[in-house]
């Protein structure tokens, strides 16, 4: 690299340096604060997406020795699909519960596809639950 080409970079950097710390403005980043929301599962899928059998197949697995850790290993799977994604692949029963409405009046649910739901109920200002018709 030629002497004037090493100048031009020696200021390009020296233009980009850092304040002093006693110059520095210190930038926090805004925080949002969102409702309280927990989904509770209140009746889980009656079986797995994949059975034992189907998997020892196509592990190419013979006897009886993994079928604790091929099962857990099906388990978990699905739990890390239906979390990541937001879904659900087997039928199971969900309850949601929140402190408020949200501001838009327009609730969305966590968990896809759904099938039905059971009931909407709200605590009343009384404390006593109320029932919304559907």
């Amino acid at each position: 690299m030629t002497s004037q080409g090493s100048s031009i970079l020696r200021g390009f950097w020296r233009d980009r340096r850092l304040p002093s710390r006693r110059s520095r403005v210190l930038f926090f980043p805004t925080v949002k604060v969102l409702r309280a929301m927990s989904l509770v599962l209140t009746s889980g899928p009656a079986s797995e997406p994949v059975t034992v059998a189907e998997a020892k197949a196509h592990l190419r697995v013979d006897g009886t020795n993994e079928d604790t850790l091929i099962a857990s290993l099906i388990l978990t799977s699905r739990l890390h699909i239906e979390s990541g994604l937001g879904l659900a692949l087997i039928t199971q029963s969900w309850r949601l519960l929140l402190d408020a409405w949200p501001g838009t009046k327009i609730l969305e649910l966590p968990m896809r596809p759904l099938q039905s739901v059971e009931a909407v109920r709200v605590l009343a200002a009384d404390g006593s639950l109320e029932t919304i018709e559907a």
